[in-house]
């Protein structure tokens, strides 16, 4: 599978070309053809960023949220432990009186 930079460098290469092709006087509508391949690349281009920019932040959430999530179940558990060591303690002092 072509890679988006070789796709973009052969889309630039049929754009410069044909506008060489149009300073000849050679070719006619060829200009207006090329802008419209720019524009085509542009748009899939940007496109495709767009949807990888959505995804990437759409994983960045989850792990933002999983982590979250760690880190409350992390001070949960520790807060747990305090609470029976206090409870016990608490325990051991009405043993002892």
């Amino acid at each position: 599978m072509l890679k988006r930079k070789h796709i973009a460098n052969t889309g630039l290469f049929i754009i410069f070309w044909l506008i060489g092709y149009e300073s000849t006087g050679s070719g006619s509508g060829s200009f207006l053809l090329a802008i419209g391949i720019y524009l085509t690349w542009q748009f899939v281009l940007g496109r495709d960023s767009v949807k990888e920019k959505r995804e990437l932040s759409k994983k960045m959430r989850e792990m933002r949220l999983h982590n979250e999530q760690d880190l409350f179940f992390e001070e949960h558990r520790r807060w747990n432990e305090k609470m029976r060591a206090r409870e016990q303690a608490a325990d051991q002092a009405r043993l002892g009186e």
